[in-house]
């Protein structure tokens, strides 16, 4: 709603709402712009919970043939302007989304002085990996206080004990020695017990970095009080999309928004440009405030040692009252699972997995019954949708 007008036509309020907010604004702007002036205003009135989205076609109304002008994008932003402004939030900067200069992007301010962030990077071996995600953050991110947290699972290379003495040397870097059975809740909990920062960022070893501003653009949104967490876009190395936040699928089962969208593609309404809610983001690249990780007890590392351990966590912010944010701003490139394989193709690794998907599914039965963050109409992802690979078309997110 920050960046466009989520809810369009038609739109229904209670009569004594609609009366107490004085209807629309004529200075707000065209009708348009009006309307989201006006679900604003109730925005600022209504708790969360009483807004209600109905999940179906109710009418058709046919598109203006000319496209909203640049007058049109800053009459909108101006009303989002003074909404945050009277939400307690005048210093956020607004701007025009460059593929949609008719909607807006919010910057959220860091602190004169932004807080120390804690990188945890787990692994074992895998010299090249740790490599070039450590890299990342030591050489190729531009925070200025951060520091980098090696938790090593017991590597015995040559290649990547020696890359952990070298990274020794730095004195942003520490190495934490927790040798074991692999155990991915139980490394990033240590770790966060260790950390100095006030927002961790646990990133998987096969990550890597594409702008110098992406740590920036997450650290601003963690900081906000009401956001619990806060989710990267994640692209394979080819650019297509691996992550875009995580939505259900039929099972119920969990999937990550849009898999496989081709870089220059939009979403449906922005979603893939715009920062906005969703249900989870994935474990490669979170951020959240250390005291808010460990108050809520960090990863889950008996019942979830590997898989789905994220999911429950970000489940456990939103049933605190906590946003879980996925923003574009901060794009990574990630292998996925490059490290360890595919669950699927050892026996036992494949049982765990099905332990743990039976647990968050037992878990979170009533919450995983319906994904508020996501539209049912729209396909939810490649993967899992029975197709081969994406259909080549020109809106390949219309189910």
């Amino acid at each position: 709603m920050l960046a466009r007008d989520a809810l369009g036509l038609p739109l229904a309020f209670r009569l004594p709402l609609l009366r107490g907010l004085g209807g629309l604004r004529r200075e707000a702007g065209p009708l348009g712009v009006a309307l989201h002036d006006l679900a604003l205003r109730a925005m600022r009135r209504v708790p969360q919970e009483q807004i209600r989205h109905v999940p179906a076609v109710l009418c058709h109304r046919r598109l203006p043939e000319d496209a909203p002008t640049e007058w049109e994008g800053e009459a909108a932003r101006r009303v989002v302007r003074e909404h945050l402004a009277a939400c307690g939030h005048p210093a956020a900067r607004l701007r025009p989304v460059p593929q949609a200069p008719q909607w807006c992007a919010v910057d959220w301010p860091l602190p004169a002085r932004p807080p120390l962030v804690s990188v945890i990077i787990p692994t074992r071996d895998g010299a090249g990996l740790l490599a070039r995600s450590a890299d990342a953050v030591l050489r190729r991110t531009d925070y200025p206080a951060l520091e980098l947290l090696i938790v090593d699972n017991g590597s015995t290379g040559a290649e990547a004990l020696a890359l952990l003495a070298r990274l020794r040397q730095d004195p942003r870097v520490r190495v934490l020695d927790a040798p074991g059975p692999f155990n991915y809740a139980a490394l990033n909990n240590a770790a966060a017990a260790a950390a100095r920062g006030e927002v961790l960022l646990l990133l998987n070893n096969d990550t890597d970095v594409y702008e110098p501003g992406w740590l920036r653009a997450m650290v601003a949104q963690a900081l906000r009080p009401e956001v619990g967490a806060v989710g990267a876009k994640l692209v394979y190395a080819d650019g297509r999309l691996q992550h875009g936040g995580v939505v259900l699928s039929p099972g119920p089962m969990l999937a990550h928004q849009l898999r496989l969208a081709e870089p220059e593609e939009t979403g449906p309404q922005g979603e893939l440009i715009l920062a906005r809610s969703v249900l989870a983001v994935t474990g490669a690249c979170p951020a959240i405030r250390r005291q808010l990780y460990l108050a809520m007890g960090g990863l889950d590392a008996g019942a979830l040692r590997v898989a789905f351990n994220d999911i429950d966590l970000c489940l456990r912010l939103g049933s605190e009252g906590y946003r879980i944010v996925w923003t574009p701003e901060a794009t990574l490139m990630h292998l996925e699972s490059v490290s360890r394989g595919d669950d699927a193709s050892d026996p036992e690794r494949h049982a765990r997995f099905l332990r743990e998907l039976g647990v968050i599914q037992s878990r979170w039965a009533v919450e995983l019954a319906r994904d508020p963050y996501h539209n049912p109409n729209l396909l939810f992802s490649w993967q899992g949708s029975g197709l081969a690979s994406p259909p080549r078309r020109s809106r390949p997110w219309l189910a």
